[in-house]
């Protein structure tokens, strides 16, 4: 290594923007090693915001105690972030002021990642990879669906979120015809998918060197597939939770990486229990893949006892069936909140402002909130100014 002369305010050279980074070869290695060493020979001398081009949104992540250590590795990634922003969170990279201060580099673990995911769910586990510094190379989401009254197309929150921060977005209607190449050009060191709602072929696992990591919200092997919240909660499960786990060609079959509960409050449901979850999955992953980094994790193959399938909700499963016990519906009510919502029809025993009770097979179901389909949803009191219903009624 050798150390470099210090250019000092107001040298005009100061003032130039620098050439954007195509490739990271060894002589650009070599010069990161030779500013590493001029800085620990001049203290006080650091990486100005400029100097490393924020205006080209480039920035330097280090990993370790570097360069004097043989597992030395900078990363350079794009900065996903204004110009302003750049400024306030990355306005220089100085050194230590002793080398020994290095003795202990930090357990940080930056990755080249591919993530796959649609809905908030997989969202917040998106923004928790880039807050703690992960490479997002390319974000795969499903396509633009039609949506609200209008039908008009519209975005998944993934990939408002992706577009939002300036990640490679690509949406494919099917990885098994036109998404290896795409994914396998990103060269990412692993996948993490969330809620993607698209098989993964085997050629697609196989890509990353760590594979692919998927984000479920159940304690596998309970709840397999597509509706694992709402079917807990279906079910009167007293807990579920987060695995996140080892994808293979199966249905959600994959040795599990890491586990943990959360409790099912009696108030819960599933927009409320998605909230838990989709915090707690957040989390994890960015845990995981430390781990995964550090050599910690142990995979643990699922049992063959407790399988249970979370099967895709239908449409006529949300229409309440009022022979079933009440607390079973209340279930029911609980598990379709906010969306789809449950529809029914109601032999009312009673009605007031307080609400509806409505007969059931066994018992009665008290109801505080009611919507008309294509209406808004009002509290029972509201609802029943403008449709007032006497007890013995039946409708639809």
């Amino acid at each position: 290594m050798a150390l470099l002369s210090i250019l000092r305010y107001p040298d005009a050279r100061l003032h130039k923007l620098a050439a954007p980074v195509t490739v990271f070869d060894e002589s650009l290695k070599k010069l990161v090693a030779d500013m590493t060493e001029t800085m620990y020979t001049a203290p006080g001398i650091g990486l100005a915001a400029t100097q490393v081009d924020v205006h080209k949104q480039v920035i330097l992540k280090r990993r370790a105690c570097l360069p004097f250590a043989s597992s030395m590795r900078w990363i350079i990634c794009r900065a996903r972030c204004s110009s302003s922003t750049c400024r306030s969170s990355s306005s220089s990279a100085s050194a230590p002021s002793s080398r020994s201060s290095c003795a202990s580099p930090p357990d940080l673990a930056f990755l080249r990642l591919v993530f796959a995911g649609t809905p908030e769910f997989a969202e917040r586990a998106l923004a928790r990879l880039l807050q703690a510094g992960h490479d997002v190379a390319l974000v795969l989401t499903q396509p633009d669906r039609p949506a609200g009254r209008g039908l008009k197309a519209a975005m998944s929150p993934v990939k408002r979120f992706a577009l939002g921060r300036n990640l490679e977005v690509f949406q494919p209607h099917s990885l098994k015809t036109d998404g290896s190449p795409r994914i396998r050009a990103a060269r990412p060191d692993a996948l993490v998918v969330a809620a993607y709602g698209l098989i993964l072929p085997q050629a697609v696992l196989d890509v990353a060197a760590h594979g692919a990591l998927n984000i479920h919200a159940s304690l596998l092997p309970r709840w397999r597939g597509a509706a694992p919240i709402q079917r807990a909660i279906l079910a009167g499960d007293a807990q579920t939770g987060v695995s996140i786990m080892q994808m293979d060609a199966g249905l959600d079959t994959g040795a599990v990486l890491a586990q943990s509960g959360v409790p099912i409050a009696p108030d819960d449901d599933a927009g409320t229990l998605h909230d838990k979850l989709a915090a707690l999955g957040a989390e994890m992953i960015v845990a995981t893949l430390a781990d995964v980094q550090a050599g910690r994790i142990l995979p643990v193959p699922q049992p063959q006892q407790g399988v249970t399938y979370a099967s895709k909700l239908g449409k006529q499963e949300t229409l309440l069936d009022w022979s079933r016990p009440a607390v079973e519906l209340e279930r029911a009510v609980r598990a379709f909140r906010p969306s789809p919502g449950a529809a029914t029809l109601l032999d009312v025993l009673s009605s007031s402002d307080a609400g509806l009770v409505v007969a059931a097979g066994k018992g009665a179901l008290a109801i505080t909130e009611l919507q008309r389909s294509g209406g808004r949803r009002l509290a029972a009191g509201e609802f029943l100014r403008g449709h007032r219903l006497a007890p013995g009624v039946r409708f639809g």
